[in-house]
């Protein structure tokens, strides 16, 4: 990474094909998030209500 940041370094070929591929990975692995889980369902379930100990009953 250091080398990609030097500015003498950034011209050579062997980085811009560390730069081209650094970039399609970040691609790739964006949209592999996007993608559902195979074989999951999202659901969300409800969660309970939080119970306040020690508080007084409404009346």
């Amino acid at each position: 990474f250091y080398v990609v940041c030097r500015n003498e370094m950034r011209s050579a070929p062997i980085v811009q094909l560390f730069i081209d591929w650094l970039f399609a990975e970040k691609e790739q692995d964006e949209g592999r998030a996007d993608a559902p889980v195979a074989g999951r369902v999202p659901s969300r379930r409800k969660r309970p209500a939080l119970k306040v100990i020690g508080a007084r009953a409404l009346s």
